[in-house]
């Protein structure tokens, strides 16, 4: 992009760099039977990764005297994560578990190579997990549930920031952060024709430990509650199946919540976005291998704000659609 000064070419921003991304892996899980009715599972995974880039990114001559920056730099890392399960089996339609694992997301490489650091490493939640499944009443109804701990070491954050680059959004390895939740579903049957589920989660996020970048460029503080997480989720939904002369039909109306969150991780930057909720509804009918489903999505033209990002540059913020509708025709083959 150029900015063009009394009709002349003045300051322009060009990126012109290959980047080559490479993993390999080595992964496998073994399950033993204790008894019929317990379970254990071991499983783990090796990683080896390497990632480059190289060529120029950045700000060209011009106006402000500005120069692009050569970026050709290489970083590689490698690690192993693990996972362990113990399933009990209550009955034939009870059973509760508790997991442990390990997940990861890889690290790389920003394209400024003007940063305090260039790379950012793979960043690494250990979860900790007990949870139930169940059915009762002949299978009609079905229960499960979860709650978990997740301690999250080295959290990877997309950033855009001037003040560290006027080239790009960059990510940073933060600091540390434990998030608290549980969840749980519940489907009954009232029925033959009629069926309502619903489910709630709760989670509750923040960091653990101080961060400061390049002299308080970049800071985010212990205690700040992690961005794009609602305290609360939840959705409801009823279905009613009957016959329109010798076809199967149904229609469903579902409702879901999305609590508030903040918009991003810094507190100095960041706003509250409001909660919002959702209504959709749906019916259809079948013959054998052909169907038809007309779908309302959105029913009271909620706008919601989804994520929002003041960047200096360019403003955005991201919506859920308007209501919208159709139809669809399916057939089986």
């Amino acid at each position: 992009s150029t900015l063009y000064v009394n009709g002349e070419p003045g300051l322009y921003f060009r990126t012109d760099q290959v980047r080559k991304d490479k993993q390999t892996a080595l992964f496998g899980e073994v399950s033993y039977d204790f008894t019929d009715s317990l379970t254990a599972t071991f499983g783990m995974r090796w990683f080896d990764e390497s990632h480059s880039v190289s060529g120029v990114v950045g700000w060209g001559q011009g106006i402000y005297g500005l120069r692009e920056t050569p970026a050709d730099s290489k970083t590689s890392n490698d690690d192993t994560i693990f996972k362990g399960n113990l399933t009990w089996r209550l009955s034939d339609n009870k059973m509760v578990y508790f997991t442990y694992s390990e997940g990861y997301r890889p690290g790389g490489l920003n394209r400024d190579p003007a940063l305090p650091s260039q790379s950012w490493i793979p960043d690494k939640v250990t979860n900790y997990e007990f949870g139930w499944k169940t059915t009762s009443e002949d299978g009609r109804m079905r229960w499960n549930g979860a709650a978990y701990f997740m301690d999250w070491d080295d959290i990877q954050y997309t950033i855009y920031e001037f003040a560290l680059s006027a080239c790009c959004g960059n990510v940073y390895n933060l600091s540390t952060a434990e998030i608290l939740g549980a969840e749980t579903d519940i489907t009954y049957l009232l029925s033959e024709n009629w069926l309502i589920s619903a489910a709630v989660a709760y989670n509750d996020g923040e960091t653990t430990d101080d961060f400061i970048l390049a002299t308080g460029k970049l800071s985010v503080p212990k205690g700040t509650v992690l961005p794009n997480v609602p305290e609360w989720k939840g959705n409801i939904l009823a279905r009613y199946e009957f016959n329109l002369s010798d076809m199967p039909a149904y229609a469903q109306l579902a409702w879901s919540y999305t609590g508030s969150s903040w918009s991003e991780i810094r507190p100095d930057q960041r706003f509250k976005q409001d909660s919002y909720s959702i209504a959709n509804f749906r019916t259809g009918l079948n013959k054998g291998s052909w169907g038809v489903d007309l779908y309302i999505n959105n029913l009271t033209n909620e706008e919601s704000h989804i994520y929002g990002q003041p960047r200096n540059y360019e403003p955005t913020t991201v919506v859920n659609r308007p209501r919208n509708f159709g139809l669809k025709f399916w057939k089986r083959y």
